[in-house]
């Protein structure tokens, strides 16, 4: 069964590699972190196989078992994303993912060859009508992280931007207000707004955040949290390298009424070691 199964947890950013294996029970076996330039900005991710190897060997042999599960987190921007409505919608999972990966690619102009696309419903599920999230990822893109996890012995079960791995897919069921979700690390940055009803762009995700100007960030935030119905009621941020007294949420705070709650992920391993715990 999965529950007997140790999980492996991949993060792939821009100049760093951290991994965290841990215990079917959640307990860390092991976790490391590799400062390595991985060219995420292309699909051929270059420089990822070198890095992988030389991280993998930090860790023990009993990775390799073959009822490991291996997740792999990158960058949000290598992602492009959707939000999707359809009148109607097929009871089958081959054609309804037929049918996403279809309209995904015809909406943002992508060539359907080009890309893997993965979806979810964001809507209750019990009418004919549906409301999708669809993302998707440039085929060479996947196969070069499927091909370096192959080299040493893994095989991945879920490639995803990292803002998936950080945010439910949707609230919980008891939750009566919708939320903005926020990243900002030293290489880029992302949010996602979730919530019962929430019309808006659901996500955004941006290379540089290390040099984003906080105002012009703001700026963009609040024209989400203006456009979206209804307004989300809360932010729950993920910050790396960050000064917990940020400029930006503080600022939501006080002018949106949103509550803030903030954590701070003080490195690669520490994000690894947070996404092995979900």
């Amino acid at each position: 069964m999965w529950s007997k199964r140790q999980h492996l947890t991949l993060v792939v950013a821009p100049s760093a590699l951290a991994m965290c294996l841990k215990s079917a029970r959640g307990r860390v076996i092991h976790s490391a972190q590799l400062a390595h330039k991985t060219d995420v900005e292309t699909p051929a991710l270059t420089g990822l196989d070198q890095g992988l190897g030389r991280l993998a060997g930090q860790f023990p042999a009993v990775m390799r078992r073959a009822d490991t599960q291996v997740s792999v987190a990158l960058p949000d921007p290598m992602f492009q994303q959707s939000l999707l409505e359809f009148d109607a919608f097929p009871k089958s999972a081959k054609e309804a993912s037929r049918l996403v990966a279809w309209r995904h690619a015809r909406d943002l102009n992508l060539n359907a060859n080009d890309v893997s696309v993965g979806w979810h419903r964001v809507d209750t599920g019990k009418s004919a009508t549906a409301t999708v999230l669809a993302q998707s990822l440039h085929q060479q893109s996947s196969g070069a992280v499927q091909s370096a996890l192959w080299a040493n012995g893994l095989v991945a079960t879920r490639i995803d931007a990292l803002s998936s791995f950080l945010t439910p897919r949707r609230p919980a069921k008891a939750a009566a207000q919708s939320g903005l979700y926020f990243w900002r690390g030293p290489e880029w940055w992302c949010f996602r707004i979730l919530g019962p009803g929430t019309r808006a762009e659901p996500i955004f995700a941006s290379w540089g955040a290390a040099d984003v100007d906080d105002q012009n960030m703001l700026r963009r935030l609040k024209r989400i949290c203006a456009a979206a119905t209804p307004a989300p009621a809360y932010v729950a941020a993920f910050l790396k390298a960050a000064s917990p007294a940020s400029p930006t949420l503080a600022t939501l705070e006080a002018e949106q009424k949103m509550a803030v709650t903030a954590t701070h992920l003080a490195s690669w391993t520490t994000v690894a070691e947070r996404l092995g715990a979900r």
